[in-house]
């Protein structure tokens, strides 16, 4: 389809910049992933909680979204529902710059609709049974205190 179009040398230099940002991804997150076994080789604990847990955190966060972003964006035919394709480096400098503020624009996602939550009855509180082969004295300890000291002579 895009060999036939004329924007093919725009649409492949954007292709190749995607593709070297997942492949650059994928091999910082095997970098991470060898500290790991650095940190476990030499038995540091503490830099596996406060170093690698951290680094991997932050760095999916950000660039994990940003991988998942261009795969979604690769698999919307955006022709056939006619928009414009956001754009993934607003959509990213957006998110530290104003975030929580999408314009149009730049959703990748739209937003389904809300489904109301259904109500909860309360449901009623069991009364409590005694047990029919109870003796007056088992039923007295099941009756409140009050109750008790006046059944009491």
């Amino acid at each position: 389809m895009w060999h036939l179009a004329s924007n093919k040398m725009s649409f492949f230099n954007s292709f190749k910049m995607k593709a070297s940002i997942v492949v650059g991804v994928l091999q910082m997150a095997l970098g991470i992933m060898l500290s790991l076994l650095n940190h476990c080789e030499f038995g540091d604990r503490r830099a596996i909680w406060f170093v690698f847990v951290p680094e991997l955190v932050f760095f999916l966060s950000i660039f994990g979204y940003l991988v998942f972003m261009i795969f979604l964006k690769w698999s919307i035919d955006w022709v056939a529902i006619a928009q414009q394709p956001p754009s993934l480096l607003n959509t990213l400098i957006s998110m530290f710059m104003a975030p929580g503020v999408y314009t149009e624009e730049s959703r990748l996602l739209s937003p389904r609709p809300r489904t109301p939550t259904p109500t909860r009855t309360p449901t009623p509180t069991p009364t409590r049974r005694l047990n029919p082969i109870t003796t007056p004295n088992q039923e007295s300890r099941l009756l409140p205190l009050t109750r008790r000291a006046a059944s009491y002579p």
